[in-house]
């Protein structure tokens, strides 16, 4: 989960309708079985231990489909992983399938959204924007139930299934909280698969939080000029990581520049770190770096990886010394209070 990667780990034929995979697995974690069946890729989830398991997979009874990828439901025995897993999920469901429904909904009307923006037809595109927008809003309370589940959930149990999920939480859960939960772990969970990944991400996160150095970079700024983070030692800087298509970015750029007009002169300026411009204070490109020759693979993500980026808005805030003094996203009292506390207004 820290490299944000996967790796094949074995292959195998079906023969007459059943296949075996056998190998050692150093501690639980989730492997994704993917069957390619006449130009249609069929996979399912199994959250696999040392167990001998079974699976059963019944290719008419998938749970979705998009494009030629359907995916399945596994029946499976044997693993108490998978078991636990089970336990969790039935804790979630009935706010997924809330969340499914009108996640369905809006896939279709987002197909009509761009179908209206092909045909240059505004009028009728805009009417799907609000609507969109609205369902959008709608998911909102059941991703926040089903987060509210799964905190309460991690925090009692705290075994491998909690070290699974904390694995894709991390940066969201921020390094506090995240090294609360993991030092309550017992060894063998904090020396696991999904243990290991969330102590990796910790260590990263800590390289880019409150008390850290601030990683130095270079670049060139949307003018053509060269912009050096070491430059600006002396005075208070924020590095705002956004990106036009980041909604919330966009809404919190209006108060940004109030916060920019109400300190600036006092010694706080702002660094925008990504592919678009507002045209007011300094603004750099990130640098991130793709090999396109075979699909999409990230070869460096240049100024967010010092800063340990994962979502956006991500701020970053970073004192006269290059410390950083605080880490903020789309929330705007939290930065505000900090900036009132450091200028006394």
């Amino acid at each position: 989960m820290d490299k944000r990667s996967s790796v094949t780990l074995d292959s195998t034929q079906i023969e007459n309708g059943k296949f075996t995979l056998e190998g050692p697995l150093a501690s639980p974690r989730e492997l994704n079985l993917m069957i390619p069946v006449e130009g249609i890729t069929y996979y399912a989830r199994v959250m696999a231990d040392k167990s001998a398991m079974e699976v059963k997979l019944d290719t008419a009874g998938y749970e979705r489909k998009m494009n030629n990828y359907v995916s399945l439901v596994p029946e499976v025995t044997g693993s108490a992983f998978n078991k636990e897993y089970g336990s969790y999920e039935a804790l979630i469901k009935p706010f997924v399938d809330k969340l499914s429904a009108i996640s369905e909904s809006y896939n279709e009307l987002n197909g009509k959204y761009a179908t209206a923006l092909k045909e240059k037809d505004e009028a009728t595109a805009d009417k799907y924007k609000v609507r969109l927008e609205k369902l959008k809003q709608d998911m909102d309370p059941f991703r926040e139930q089903i987060d509210s589940v799964t905190d309460r959930y991690i925090k009692k149990n705290l075994n491998n299934v909690s070290a699974y999920l904390m694995s894709m939480k991390v940066v969201g859960y921020g390094l506090e909280k995240t090294m609360a939960w993991y030092d309550r772990m017992p060894p063998e969970i904090q020396n696991g698969f999904y243990g290991t990944s969330v102590k990796n991400q910790l260590d990263k996160l800590k390289k880019a939080s409150t008390g850290a150095k601030a990683a130095l970079f270079a670049a060139t700024d949307i003018n053509g000029e060269e912009l050096k983070l070491a430059d600006y030692r002396g005075q208070y800087v924020l590095l705002d990581f956004w990106a036009s298509w980041c909604v919330p970015c966009r809404k919190g750029n209006p108060h940004l520049l109030k916060v920019y007009e109400k300190y600036h002169d006092k010694g706080f300026d702002i660094i925008s770190v990504s592919d678009d411009d507002i045209g007011v204070w300094k603004h750099v490109l990130r640098g991130m770096k793709v090999d396109r020759s075979e699909g999409f693979k990230i070869l460096g993500d240049g100024i967010s990886k010092g800063y340990d980026i994962h979502y956006l808005p991500t701020k970053i805030l970073i004192d006269p010394n290059g410390i950083i003094i605080g880490r903020y996203d789309s929330e705007e009292e939290p930065l505000d209070a900090k900036l009132k506390e450091v200028f006394g207004e």
